[in-house]
């Protein structure tokens, strides 16, 4: 049952994250193409003294939310929104990281997953606007986050769905074997009298609400309460057995010390 749960929540996982993936591609499509706007209505961009971090700075941009913008001049300048809000500048080496893995910026493409030294691994898209062009995207541990929480509270109902189903089994199980018990009981307590010599009685049955014979435990309760009452038999017959001899030494005894007497 456990490994069943535990297939179910990978399968679970994987195809959540497929999803959660396939939305913040979408995200970043739209994300990149409102920034390609944007840079392309910005008079620095054209006078080729643009700054990322001042761009960004200046634009209702999410947090988390990455640009690398190349001008007609060649010159490349990249920024980032941190998760304060606050823009920041990419370093050239962090710049030269995301044009390796992604390419030029305006090449285009499929949005493709970037780690940058510093700053977090990203999904990116790479677009061109006439006289510049622009890479940008979203930070993959959006997608990261959610699939945890998601993974702990799965976590966590399955955990508690296998203590629950455990103590139900438990309970059932327990339950199933009252009967037995009654039945063990009531052969221990017949074992512990003593049968060697006297008079012996056995009073101990099973109940009848236990000896069910349409039940495995029924007609076991069933069965020692048969073999109960045949030693239960078989005692009264030998105790009559020892009382006849008694009174039979008892007599010949009296027989014998009468001549003697005379």
């Amino acid at each position: 049952m456990a490994l069943i749960f535990a297939t179910v929540s990978i399968a679970t996982g994987a195809i959540l994250g497929s999803i959660l993936q396939s939305n913040l591609d979408n995200e970043v499509t739209e994300a990149t193409a409102k920034a390609l706007r944007t840079v392309h209505d910005a008079p620095q961009v054209a006078a080729g003294t643009e700054d990322a971090a001042a761009l960004l700075a200046s634009g209702p941009f999410e947090p988390g939310f990455l640009i690398v913008i190349e001008s007609a001049f060649g010159s490349v300048t990249g920024g980032y929104i941190d998760a304060d809000g606050t823009a920041s500048s990419l370093n050239d080496s962090q710049v030269a990281q995301i044009v390796q893995q992604l390419g030029q910026p305006g090449e285009g493409g499929p949005v493709r997953e970037i780690t940058i030294d510093g700053v977090g691994t990203y999904r990116m898209l790479a677009l061109g606007g006439g006289s510049f062009a622009i890479a940008s995207g979203l930070p993959v541990s959006q997608v990261t986050e959610t699939l945890t929480q998601i993974a702990t509270t799965v976590a966590l109902l399955t955990a508690g769905g296998l203590v629950l189903l455990g103590l139900a089994v438990t309970v059932i199980v327990r339950r199933s074997l009252r009967p037995l018990r009654v039945v063990a009981d009531t052969a221990e307590r017949v074992a512990s009298v003593p049968m060697a010599e006297g008079e012996v009685s056995i009073a101990d049955r099973v109940p009848a609400s236990e000896t069910d014979e349409r039940t495995e435990i029924g007609r076991v309760g069933h069965a020692l309460n048969t073999l109960l009452d045949h030693v239960d038999a078989s005692l009264e017959a030998r105790q009559r057995n020892e009382e006849r001899m008694r009174r039979f030494v008892a007599d010949a005894s009296h027989e014998l010390r009468t001549p003697l007497a005379s």
